[in-house]
């Protein structure tokens, strides 16, 4: 895999004019790997979709504001609509349960597992990407984000 700190630096540094296209593209390498790692598209779509909103969600927040940068950029990645209430509700049903988030996160895990050095990176990156949709990846969503390539 490529180095994490070249990653991140990446996704921050990425000018605002070539990141959605770099985030399409991005996209459009990994859910096709993920589909054949998970065995089916729903599966591969729920597991990014849920690794992708924790990450940004790592530093315990996730307000209307900030949604409103991470939502084009999301539903770039996963090819739908991703409304915010869906998301909120999704984030508080996850931390009373406990378990969820984490299942998603083992699932990609033992996804990426499967896929090569090059792909792994591609969904590194693009977690990253949504993460640095300020310009900026916080330490909570590095530490979260980097438990994918332990």
């Amino acid at each position: 895999m490529t180095d994490f700190n070249a990653l991140c630096k990446m996704a921050e540094d990425l000018p605002a004019e070539v990141y959605p296209e770099v985030l399409r593209e991005t996209a459009a390498r990994v859910l096709p790997a993920l589909e054949w790692a998970a065995g089916s598209r729903e599966r591969a779509e729920m597991a990014l979709a849920a690794f992708l909103i924790a990450s940004v969600y790592a530093d315990g927040t996730l307000d209307r504001g900030e949604y409103a940068l991470l939502r084009p950029n999301l539903e770039a990645a996963l090819g739908g609509t991703v409304p915010f209430e869906a998301v909120k509700e999704y984030i508080e049903n996850s931390k009373a349960d406990g378990k969820q988030l984490q299942e998603f996160t083992d699932a990609m895990c033992d996804y990426l597992g499967m896929l090569s050095e090059e792909l792994q990176s591609d969904v590194v990156l693009l977690a990253l990407l949504i993460c640095a949709v300020d310009g900026k990846v916080g330490a909570k969503e590095e530490k979260y984000i980097k438990k994918l390539i332990r």
